[in-house]
């Protein structure tokens, strides 16, 4: 059991780095400051969301207490809790199913296969455990301060927190493994990775369903909880375990309370022991074939692969394979081209009745000029929110000294990072003019121009976040997540980009500008930014790649 332990606090500290925060509290406390403030900011920009399940709890509390089914609220929380673990769980368990540590010398010691999977399964617990603990304060707290309810609700209610993530992530383990065990048998390395997209997909269309059921009117609210055929009712009949947890914190009866408390708490530790027992030799065996993989690549002979391209082209080509097939990058960067878009498009055909009426009472030439505008926007936002170049550099991570002993001009290693952001800045921008050609029936100019003036504000935008990179890259980590998620130059980029737009809206709304003169001007200024950034980092990178250490 220590060897399980060690493994467990191995793999803490290379997903979260806890001992390297601590380390910097007694030497660099500048340093620790710094991941300190990333944490709270990451936090702190769940506030909304916390805030709309909190707002909507209470006002479900507010409609069910006359009828004495205020209870529904703690059943809500409960299946909204295991709902997003379940589903953020399966990204997480393709997120960090293999880490670095997976090596040979992971697998060589004497471990048992329990051990490994214990391992995996308790760092992507505290993960969810986070994103639950916050969806559970939402409604444990609404219902226990608007009720009035005594000590032992709360001590129920932590208990029932901390168990609440383990019986979904269990399901999602016993998903995935035979899912990575499927995808070796026929060769397909990337099978899982659009797998987990696709559940990044559900995620946004349960967000949306929900932020779209809360602006419904009271009465269509009530409908859709009461109903015996209403989702939550047919959600607790599928998932029993939340009536259980939900009638150990709401029923009056004390022994009712740790009868179904006791019952919950069998079923989440059987599922967990039952996954430990029956997964683990699956587990393991996937990780040995992921080795074994690594090395028959290895014995290859190189030069019956190996065939002579253009220089640029190949490194592109190696851009966009890094990205794509490493699940971390993948759902952080490309997947959210994808994902933003459903959320929308899901949100437009819930809301399109009142959207459409809205619509028709604009003044239609300023209504085209002002989509425009936009329209812009959100291909600014989209093609920035991916991260690629903010964390261009940094994801190479120690592989960059092997990088930079090769014969690589280093204006065409630059250059093939700022194509690779470009072209997800053009996918982004296809995806949100095709919403303006099928829905808005723009002009032909009018999408010409939108293209232009993002593309060019882009591609200048990406170029300044490459500056930052070979400045301050983030080499030394020892988990593809801290690359983009505890990166500093990721937030910078985005917060900067989202400053931006807020500024260029701030002159337009301030000054009423309604000209179409100002696409021409933005056209104009970041052309000639454009030039002269770019001379400016062929210069740069061509001094500064030697110079970066890790």
């Amino acid at each position: 059991m220590n060897k399980a332990f060690s493994l467990i606090k191995l793999y803490i500290n290379s997903v979260f780095g806890l001992s390297a925060i601590l380390r910097d509290m007694k030497n660099n406390k500048r340093q620790a400051l710094k991941a300190i403030g990333f944490i709270i900011l990451i936090l702190f920009s769940f506030s909304g969301v916390l805030a709309m399940f909190t707002l909507f709890n209470i006002k479900m509390f507010d409609m069910l207490k006359p009828t004495s089914q205020q209870g529904i609220v703690v059943l809500n929380t409960v299946i909204m809790a295991s709902a997003f673990t379940f589903f953020v769980g399966i990204l997480t368990v393709v997120a960090t199913y293999f880490l670095n540590q997976e090596g040979d010398i992971i697998l060589s010691l004497p471990l048992k296969s329990w051990n490994l999977l214990l391992a995996k399964f308790i760092v992507s617990y505290i993960s969810e455990l986070i994103f639950s603990f916050f969806i559970m304060a939402t409604g444990i707290l609404v219902y226990g301060i608007k009720n009035g309810e005594g000590f032992l609700y709360y001590i129920f209610s932590i208990i029932i927190t901390f168990l609440i993530p383990i019986l979904p992530l269990s399901l999602g383990y016993f998903l995935i493994i035979p899912m990575m065990k499927f995808g070796r048998i026929f060769k397909n390395k990337d099978f899982v990775m659009y797998f987990s997209g696709f559940f990044a997909i559900l995620i946004g269309i349960i967000f949306q369903y929900f932020s779209n059921l809360m602006a419904k009117p009271d009465v269509e609210i009530m409908k859709k909880i009461t109903s015996s055929t209403g989702f939550f009712d047919l959600a607790a009949k599928i998932y029993y375990p939340a009536i259980l947890s939900t009638k150990a914190l709401v029923e009056k009866g004390f022994f009712i309370k740790i009868f179904c408390l006791i019952t919950f708490i069998i079923i989440t530790l059987g599922c967990f022991v039952l996954l430990l027992y029956l997964m683990s030799d699956m587990y393991y065996e996937t990780l040995i074939e992921n080795v074994g993989e690594r090395k028959r690549f290895l014995k290859v002979d190189l030069k019956n692969v190996i065939k002579r391209k253009n220089v640029l082209l190949s490194l592109l080509s190696r851009e966009m394979k890094l990205m794509n097939r490493e699940p971390v990058y993948f759902i952080n960067g490309p997947m959210i081209i994808i994902l933003l878009p459903v959320i929308l498009a899901i949100s437009f055909y819930f809301q399109k009745d009142t959207l459409m009426t809205q619509f028709k009472l604009i003044n239609l030439k300023a209504f085209s000029y002002y989509l425009n505008l936009i329209s812009i926007a959100g291909i600014i936002f989209l093609g920035a929110s991916t991260s690629i170049a903010s964390t261009c550099i940094s994801r190479e991570g120690k592989s960059f000294e092997f990088i930079k002993s090769l014969p690589i001009n280093p204006k065409l290693y630059v250059l093939a990072k700022l194509l690779h952001s470009l072209i997800f800045a053009v996918l982004a921008s296809i995806i949100i003019l095709a919403f303006d050609i099928f829905i808005f029936k723009l002009s032909l100019l009018d999408l010409l121009l939108i293209f232009l003036v993002s593309i060019l504000i882009l591609a200048v935008i990406f170029i300044l976040e490459i500056l930052i990179e070979l400045k301050w890259p983030k080499l030394i980590w020892d988990n593809p997540q801290k690359a983009i998620k505890q990166n500093i130059n990721a937030v910078v980029g985005i917060l900067g980009t989202m400053g931006f737009i807020f500024l260029l809206g701030s002159l337009v709304v301030n000054f009423n500008i309604r000209s179409y003169k100002m696409h021409f001007i933005l056209i104009l200024i970041f052309l000639s930014l454009l030039v002269v950034l770019y001379k400016k980092i062929i210069l740069y990178a061509t001094k500064r790649f030697y110079d970066i250490e890790i």
